[in-house]
């Protein structure tokens, strides 16, 4: 590159930052860069970078490569299904609560800012992943089957596109707002099993 500053796709980055960046994306280490940097998602000047929402993508293949692991484990230990259910619920809920302790206890841990632990490490998104899976072990089980609610299913939906306006820079997020989306999203997910709705199929 004939400079130290360089444009990309109407950004402007040196190209130290677009070789970091589009290596840990290659990786799926892109959170752990942006961690590791203190960077905010909502925070001036990151959000200049076009790869900065590869971090979401780095957490989910995170979360793939490990939880097949855990899983197999707790189908090894764990004998029936409502044990394997009660132990990924236990796992959510542990994940959800150092989240919390992150985004409301103390600004910094371990030399990083603690909110950006929460946002950016797959520990602590993880119990977004698992209400997916425990959900998957009811959908599973017909006698466990919610019908579609016309009501609850325009109710989820309204929640999604408000918290996509309320949240910004200013929220403290993840958090417990972050329950919001993941409740709604979970909801439609459930109403979801209807094969003759043509909104959630």
């Amino acid at each position: 590159f004939p400079s130290h500053d360089m444009g990309f796709g109407g950004f402007w980055l040196s190209r130290r930052e677009i070789s970091e960046s589009s290596l840990a994306a290659l990786l799926s280490i892109s959170n752990l860069l942006f961690l590791s940097k203190d960077t905010s998602y909502f925070s001036a000047g990151p959000e200049f970078n076009p790869l900065l929402h590869t971090w979401s993508l780095a957490v989910e293949e995170q979360i793939y490569l490990v939880y097949p692991v855990v899983l197999l484990g707790l189908l090894r230990g764990v004998p029936s299904k409502r044990g394997l259910q009660a132990a990924l619920s236990l796992l959510a809920i542990i994940s959800f609560a150092v989240q919390i302790f992150l985004s409301w206890g103390p600004q910094q841990f371990s030399g990083l800012e603690a909110q950006s632990i929460a946002f950016n490490l797959p520990m602590t998104r993880a119990w977004e992943f698992l209400i997916g899976a425990i959900l998957a072990f009811v959908l599973a089980n017909p006698v466990l089957r919610v019908r579609q609610d016309r009501l609850l299913v325009g109710f989820s939906l309204s929640l999604l596109v408000l918290v996509a306006f309320l949240i910004d820079s200013q929220t403290l997020f993840p958090g417990w707002v972050a329950i919001v989306p993941v409740f709604a999203t979970g909801s439609l997910i459930l109403l979801g099993n209807n094969p003759n709705s043509l909104l959630l199929s």
